[in-house]
């Protein structure tokens, strides 16, 4: 199975997110799924395994909850490259547990164990790995066309630092909104047995292993639980993200804006009138570089060099033509706005805006 796909989204919400935003959506090349960059060899995750992800789990120790229709389409995918992925999601199927006309939900004790893994275990334990994980392929998704808000929103590594995960976070709220009202409608109109709101029915899970509350949940879905799903896809796949949209509460469409504001963030280069020095700590130190992580922005940092580290205090929120003006004649330094950019976007020169630095109106 291939992961070079044209968008970082699925096919699907591809489609809705090229609607929403009218722009190329931004990569992020550097979380590379095929080889991850998070798994160091054998000897290195050994040796510092804090750094790395498990080989045998990378970032994949979560178990997705997938609204009816993804489930639909996953199951009425019959490309041979993705037998596996419906495999696997008929076999969470037939488990029969946390199968709901929502979709297929977290069972209980993997949320109990999911919500109470520390900070340092994600990535690491091999018994929270998602079912979908397809090990004998090298790690690959098996349901990666259609994978959840959740999995389409996150990476490891995001090329443009705080500015992308503002970015990823927005659509990633956005879509999982849509994914509740769109599910929530289809159980509405398809009309099983015993109707609730998803998510608001988890206290609920333990009682769908059994039969009896099974049946009474899908009405005459019961034991036709694969047809429901696939008529779910069937309804949703043709939706432009407009139809998508008015379908959905208030909250999901509140959260368009919100969405479109952080794309335009994201695929702006411009820089802003005034920086200042930000909140940072050395995590690092290397010959000729040190590493430098924001207090704000703690995923990841920038290796700077000496002279670029030893100029930071001059940006104290003065317009920057004057500060780059004084470090050039102090410090024979000339610094590119690429550069700055990046300082900005992760965080280490934050932007000051025009009413904090007193020269508002």
């Amino acid at each position: 199975m291939s992961l070079t796909l044209p968008s970082p989204f699925p096919p699907l919400y591809a489609t809705w997110m090229d609607e929403l935003f009218a722009g190329p959506i931004p990569d992020e090349p550097r979380a590379t799924c095929l080889n991850c960059v998070m798994c160091g060899s054998a000897d290195e995750y050994v040796a510092t395994p804090a750094r790395f992800y498990h080989p045998s789990t990378k970032c994949c120790t979560y178990m997705p909850e997938l609204p009816n229709y993804l489930v639909g389409r996953i199951l009425a995918d019959d490309d041979p490259a993705a037998a596996k992925g419906r495999a696997s999601i008929e076999a969470r199927i037939n488990a029969g547990i946390a199968v709901a006309p929502f979709g297929l939900l977290r069972p209980p004790h993997f949320a109990q164990a999911y919500d109470n893994l520390s900070d340092d275990a994600f990535g690491r334990d091999p018994s929270l790995r998602c079912p979908h994980y397809l090990e004998q392929e090298g790690g690959l998704c098996g349901v990666w066309k259609n994978r959840n808000s959740i999995c389409s929103t996150w990476f490891c590594k995001l090329e443009r630092g705080a500015v992308a995960l503002d970015y990823w976070n927005a659509v990633r709220d956005l879509l999982k909104a849509v994914e509740i009202d769109l599910a929530n409608w289809l159980a509405r109109e398809l009309g099983p047995g015993q109707t609730a709101c998803w998510p608001f029915y988890q206290g609920a899970l333990e009682d769908l292993a059994e039969p009896d509350a099974r049946q009474r949940i899908w009405g005459d879905w019961f034991g036709r639980e694969r047809e429901f799903y696939l008529e779910c896809a069937r309804r949703v796949s043709p939706l432009s993200w407009r139809d998508a949209l008015l379908v959905c509460g208030p909250e999901a469409r509140s959260l368009a804006q919100p969405a479109r504001e952080a794309y335009r963030r994201m695929t702006s280069t411009e820089l802003p009138a005034r920086l200042k020095q930000g909140e940072f700590s050395i995590a690092e130190c290397g010959p000729d570089s040190w590493g430098v992580k924001a207090k704000s922005y703690d995923r990841e940092g920038l290796f700077l060099s000496r002279p670029v580290l030893d100029v930071l205090p001059y940006f104290d929120g003065r317009p920057i033509a004057e500060v780059l003006d004084q470090i050039k004649r102090e410090r024979r330094l000339r610094l590119d706005a690429g550069l700055l950019r990046r300082l900005n976007d992760f965080r280490i020169l934050v932007t000051v805006d025009e009413e904090s630095a007193g020269v508002a109106g």
